[in-house]
């Protein structure tokens, strides 16, 4: 069963990602000089251009994604209320915001330092 709180969970996610994609959306315009300016995803422009930064954002998509297939993986599982049968409560959300942690930390020492203002 789907608690409230989960709702709220993947809302937040949700709004992460607009607030993320309008700051970024200059980077997505950019190519390097001689190329046709053409949006591309992450993974697309790494593969195409090589560029470190590119990668960098790439690994920021996967570890969101490993986070919520996580979190929604171990809320149907069953697990947390056998815990919460034996005295443990470790919810769904613990999950999601371990994760969360761990991507915003990725966020600030591996993507941070590589952002340059035009």
């Amino acid at each position: 069963m789907l608690h409230i709180d989960g709702y709220y969970s993947v809302l937040y996610l949700l709004c992460c990602f607009a607030v993320s994609s309008s700051k970024t959306s200059q980077f997505f315009a950019q190519q390097p000089v001689g190329r046709t300016r053409r949006p591309y995803i992450n993974g697309w422009r790494y593969f195409k251009f090589k560029l470190r930064l590119d990668l960098t954002l790439l690994g920021t998509w996967v570890w969101l994604g490993v986070t919520i297939a996580a979190y929604f993986l171990y809320l149907i599982s069953g697990i947390p209320e056998s815990l919460w049968a034996k005295g443990f409560w470790f919810s769904a959300n613990d999950v999601l915001h371990i994760g969360l942690i761990i991507w915003m930390l990725y966020i600030a020492f591996a993507l941070a330092p590589q952002i340059k203002d035009s």
